[in-house]
């Protein structure tokens, strides 16, 4: 990959790719897996991203051929993330995700009080069955499936973005 860092305006700038084989984003993720207690429900904990988008600008875009998070694994994965003051976004152009094709975007911005989350994705030839199971799921449901999903919320912490959270998805 390349990385560049710009200096000249009123925050660095660091553009860059990311290639890789093999990718982990377990530790990339655990700020999601924190939002829940350990009895399983949503942190009522103040969220902030300020630590995370205040030391400068970021535009990287990742590839791998393997990443994952936790026992979550995806193939051949397209990603972009971009920080800015008081915002991330992310995206996935593209991965393979069992035997699937999954893309989504997700952005985080900080607002008075607290965060906007807005998160939307679409998935076509999962293998519902398998991917439950890599959850560590009862396979419930099983069979190729496809769908999509808006998701919009804000607030100050986990709980209260679940709460006030409103959207649609479908499923076939």
């Amino acid at each position: 990959g390349a990385l560049a860092i710009r200096f000249g305006g009123e925050r660095p700038l660091t553009t860059g790719t990311l290639a890789a084989d093999r990718l982990d984003l377990s530790d990339l993720f655990a700020p999601f897996v924190q939002a829940r207690t350990s009895a399983g429900l949503w942190s009522a904990e103040p969220l902030d991203i300020g630590p995370l988008t205040a030391g400068g600008d970021l535009d990287l875009r990742v590839s791998a051929s393997s990443a994952h998070v936790g026992s979550l694994r995806v193939e051949d994965m397209a990603a972009n993330v971009m920080v800015r003051p008081g915002r991330i976004d992310a995206s996935l152009g593209r991965a393979t995700l069992n035997n699937g094709v999954v893309k989504g975007r997700l952005s985080v911005a900080t607002v008075a009080p607290g965060l906007d989350l807005r998160a939307q994705g679409s998935f076509e030839r999962l293998d519902s069955a398998a991917l439950l199971s890599d959850l560590g799921q009862n396979s419930w449901f099983a069979g190729s499936t496809q769908g999509q999903f808006v998701l919009e919320g804000a607030g100050e912490s986990a709980a209260d973005i679940v709460l006030q959270s409103h959207g649609r998805a479908t499923l076939g």
